[in-house]
C-alpha cells in the first residue's frame, strides 16, 4: 500500500513540474492515537486512526496547498496546482523562490511499543492516589490524561527527496483541584512507557507544592504592583520566555516584517548559549527531516551572548544568502520557520544561590500562558509566586503576570542555573520543547 502511494506521489510531483511548478512536495501521514483518562473517579479510553494526505506546489512564486483525510491521490496535485495559480494572480501577493538542495533518502523510525492498557490504567490511578496521599486530603479532584500518538509519514519532493519517518510521543496532563485553587502539569516525550513513571514523580511533587502555596498565597500590595523586581523563573517559565524570544529569530518572519537581526551582534549576557536541536531523540520537538525535506541538524543560535544563527526555511535562507537550517515546519500550510527543541546551556548558579542573591524579588513557577506582544513586551502568567526578601523566601504570593521588555530581556539575565528542566508544548499543531535551567532576570514588571 505504501509503495503504491509513493509511486503516485512521485508521479504527481513530476506532473506538477511539467505544468510549470518551480517546486512541489507530497506527504501521507498515518496517525494512530490512544487516549486514556482518569477524570475524578471515571476512566475513559478513546482510540483513533486516520490517514491524511497533502500536496503543495509553488507556481510563479506562490504556494498552493491541498489536503484530504484519505490515502494520497493524484487529484491532490491538480488541486494544489490550481490553488497556486490562483494565488499567483493575487495582486501584491508574496512571492518565494525555493532553490533545489541535495536530496535526502531513507527510512527513519523511532517508535515505542504501545503498553498494555491495564498498565496505563494502573499508572494513572497511581498518580491520582499519590497526589491525594501527598496532600493528605480525599477532597482533591484529579484529572490524569495520557495520550499515545504514533505517526508514520512518507514524504517526497521535487528534489527527489524520499523519506519514510516514524515517531511516537507520550503526552501526559495532570491537574488537581482542591477548594478554589488548581494546578496542572503537562509534558510530551518520545520515550518507552517503562520510563514514564520516573518522569511523573517530579510532576506530582510540583503540583502538590503549588497547591499548598496557592492556598496560602497573599495578594500583592497595590502600592508595589507594576514595580520592577528581580525574578527567578522556574525551568517551565524560563522555557516559555526563551520560546517567545525565539520568535525574533524566525528568519521568514523577520523578512516579512523587514526587521532582520544582525548576525554577530551581542544580544544577551555572556553566559547565555542557546541551541536549537531537532535530533534529541527523547524530546517532543524532534524530527529527521523538516517539512521541506531538509535534514535535521543541531545549530547554535546564540553563543556566549552573541547571535550566530537564525531559524530558516529554504526561502529565507536563499534570500539571506545562507544554508537552510532544517526548521521549516508545517505540512498543511506554507512552511514556516519554527524552533524544534531549544536548549539553554547550563550555568554555574545553584538555585539556593539565586535565592540568596535576591534582595527583593520573586520566584515564580507554573505557566498558565505566555505571549509576545507587539509593544515589545513578553508577558508571562505564572500559576504561583513566592516573595523573596534579603535572600530568604518569605511567603507565597498571588502574581497575576510578569512583563519584560522583549528587546532587552536576554541582557537582563543575571543568573543561569545548573540543573536543566524540560517544557513541551504544541504550537500551530506541532510539538516544540525547551530544555532550560532556572533563570534569574532583573527589571521585571510584576503585577
Amino acid at each position: 500500500m505504501v509503495f503504491q502511494q509513493v509511486d503516485l506521489m512521485v508521479k504527481g510531483i513530476e506532473k506538477a513540474q511539467e505544468l510549470g511548478a518551480e517546486y512541489a512536495d507530497a506527504a501521507q501521514l498515518y496517525i494512530k492515537t490512544t487516549q486514556v483518562a482518569l477524570r475524578g473517579s471515571n476512566i475513559d479510553v478513546n482510540r483513533h486512526e486516520d490517514v491524511v494526505s497533502v500536496a503543495r506546489v509553488v507556481y510563479r512564486g506562490a504556494w498552493g496547498v491541498a489536503s484530504r483525510c484519505t490515502p494520497w491521490r493524484s487529484e491532490l496535485i491538480d488541486e494544489a496546482h490550481h490553488v497556486a495559480r490562483a494565488s499567483s494572480a493575487i495582486a501584491g501577493g508574496f512571492r518565494v523562490s525555493i532553490p533545489p538542495i541535495e536530496p535526502t533518502r531513507g527510512y527513519f523510525r523511532k517508535v515505542h511499543e504501545f503498553p498494555q492498557l491495564e498498565d496505563v490504567i494502573a499508572l494513572i490511578q497511581y498518580v491520582s492516589d499519590r497526589i491525594r496521599e501527598k496532600l493528605s486530603s480525599r477532597d482533591v479532584i484529579t484529572e490524569v490524561v495520557m495520550v499515545f500518538t504514533e505517526v508514520d509519514k512518507v514524504y517526497a519532493n521535487s528534489d527527489t527527496t524520499l523519506v519514510h519517518e516514524g515517531r511516537s510521543i507520550i503526552e501526559v496532563l495532570i491537574s488537581a483541584v482542591i477548594g478554589n485553587v488548581s494546578a496542572a502539569e503537562y509534558t510530551a516525550l518520545s520515550i518507552p512507557f517503562s520510563e514514564i513513571k520516573s518522569r511523573l514523580e517530579p510532576m506530582i511533587d510540583t503540583i502538590c507544592e503549588r497547591l499548598r502555596a496557592m492556598s496560602t498565597a497573599k495578594l500583592l500590595n497595590p502600592l508595589v504592583r507594576g514595580s520592577k523586581f528581580e525574578v527567578i523563573l522556574s525551568p517551565t517559565v524560563a522555557g516559555a520566555l526563551i520560546h517567545e524570544v525565539a520568535h525574533y529569530l524566525e528568519a521568514d518572519r523577520a523578512l516579512i516584517q523587514r526587521r532582520i537581526p544582525s548576525i554577530g551582534v551581542k544580544v544577551g549576557c555572556e553566559e547565555l548559549t542557546v541551541i536549537d536541536d531537532p535530533t534529541i531523540e527523547w524530546c517532543a520537538g524532534s524530527y529527521f527531516i523538516d517539512d521541506e525535506g531538509v535534514k535535521a541538524r543541531s545549530k547554535v543560535l546564540i553563543e556566549n551572548g552573541v547571535l550566530t544563527n537564525l531559524l530558516h526555511t529554504r526561502w529565507s535562507a536563499h534570500v539571506l544568502g545562507t544554508h537552510p537550517t532544517g526548521n521549516a515546519r508545517g505540512l498543511f500550510t506554507v512552511p514556516k520557520a519554527m524552533q524544534s527543541n531549544l536548549v539553554v546551556k547550563p550555568g554555574d548558579w545553584r538555585f539556593s544561590e539565586m535565592i540568596e542573591e535576591t534582595k527583593r524579588g520573586f520566584y515564580v513557577d507554573g505557566l498558565i500562558r505566555a505571549e509576545l506582544r507587539p509593544d515589545d513586551l513578553i508577558v508571562l502568567w505564572p500559576e504561583v509566586g513566592w516573595f523573596i526578601e534579603r535572600g530568604e523566601v518569605k511567603s507565597a504570593a498571588k502574581v497575576d503576570h510578569i512583563a519584560i521588555q522583549a528587546s532587552k530581556v536576554l541582557h537582563l539575565i543575571e543568573g543561569i542555573g545548573r540543573r536543566l528542566g524540560y517544557r513541551a508544548s504544541i504550537e500551530h499543531g506541532l510539538y516544540v520543547s525547551e530544555v532550560v535551567p532556572h533563570l534569574k532576570v532583573r527589571d521585571c514588571y510584576v503585577f
